[in-house]
C-alpha cells in the first residue's frame, strides 16, 4: 500500500456519511501520511467534526500526523468550536 492517501471530502457531509467515513479510515489508516482535503466542503454535520477529532487522536497514536486542508466553512466551525490549537 502507498505511504499517503488523499481523501477529498464532498461539498455537503450529512450524519449518515460518518460511519462510511469510519469505515473508509479503517481501510487507509496503516498510511503513514494522509490528506483530509475539505476545501470544497460547505456544510457538515457536527458528528463529521468528532470524526476528525477521532481520525487525528487514531494516527497520533501510531505516530503518524494527518494533514487538514480546510474550507472556510470547516476553519469557521474548528474556530467557533474553540478547537484552532487542536487541529494545527
Amino acid at each position: 500500500m502507498g505511504r499517503s492517501f488523499t481523501w477529498q471530502f464532498p461539498e455537503i457531509i450529512e450524519f449518515f456519511d460518518v460511519p462510511e467515513y469510519l469505515e473508509t479510515f479503517e481501510k487507509v489508516m496503516s498510511r503513514k501520511l494522509i490528506i483530509f482535503d475539505m476545501t470544497d466542503t460547505l456544510d457538515a454535520h457536527s458528528a463529521f467534526i468528532g470524526f476528525l477529532i477521532h481520525v487525528k487522536k487514531q494516527m497520533e497514536a501510531r505516530g503518524c500526523r494527518p494533514v487538514f486542508k480546510t474550507s472556510p466553512y470547516i476553519k469557521k466551525t474548528i474556530s467557533m468550536l474553540g478547537m484552532n490549537e487542536y487541529f494545527q
